[in-house]
């Protein structure tokens, strides 16, 4: 007779490969709405097995999928802030920072803010954050970063700065490989 506890080991190692599935895999061939049931579902399986970084990993991914899918932005802060706030419980700090980045962009893009190309507001302040990101090293929030840089420069008409985050971005593009983000950049790279 198996002991309940040997599934758990298969089914944390069958989660995660469906949601690596869905982030490196599945939007090259489908819609980003397409992922948004599985990862949102993937966190509540990974809070109840226990991996909390998986956990901060799929609702920080659903956050950025939902964001460049057809969720309208009003509803995405929302909707996501209370997955934000248990994930700051967790103290999982890479998925804390990408969600911060994600609301922050939705916040400056949705609210009336004084300098909508900065990030620093409600959840990311960008002169105290960007440094904690460089020396932990976190690649993807930092290419998230120069990424929504980009865009908000481009979405309020700086088309020179928008350039200089394109080349600030160059040395994070590796943090992004196989991840829908990178034809974000390249899209915006390529209008401004």
């Amino acid at each position: 007779i198996r002991d309940r506890n040997d599934k758990i080991p298969k089914e944390k190692t069958k989660t995660k490969i469906s949601t690596v599935y869905h982030l490196f895999i599945h939007h090259w061939q489908n819609s980003l709405h397409s992922s948004l049931l599985h990862l949102s579902e993937s966190y509540k399986r990974f809070l109840v097995l226990g991996d909390f970084e998986f956990a901060g990993i799929s609702i920080a991914s659903y956050t950025g999928y939902a964001l460049f899918s057809d969720k309208h932005l009003g509803n995405i802060t929302k909707e996501v802030t209370p997955y934000y706030e248990t994930v700051k419980t967790l103290k999982v700090a890479n998925p804390i920072h990408r969600m911060q980045l994600y609301l922050q962009f939705v916040h400056n893009l949705s609210n009336n803010v004084n300098y909508p190309t900065k990030l620093s507001g409600s959840f990311f302040e960008e002169e105290t954050t960007l440094s904690i990101l460089e020396s932990n090293k976190n690649y993807y929030a930092l290419f998230l970063y120069y990424c929504f840089k980009l865009i908000l420069a481009y979405l309020f008409g700086d088309f020179k700065t928008a350039l200089k985050y394109v080349q600030a971005f160059e040395q994070f593009q590796a943090g992004s490989n196989g991840m829908f983000s990178y034809q974000v950049f390249y899209t915006y790279d390529a209008l401004a």
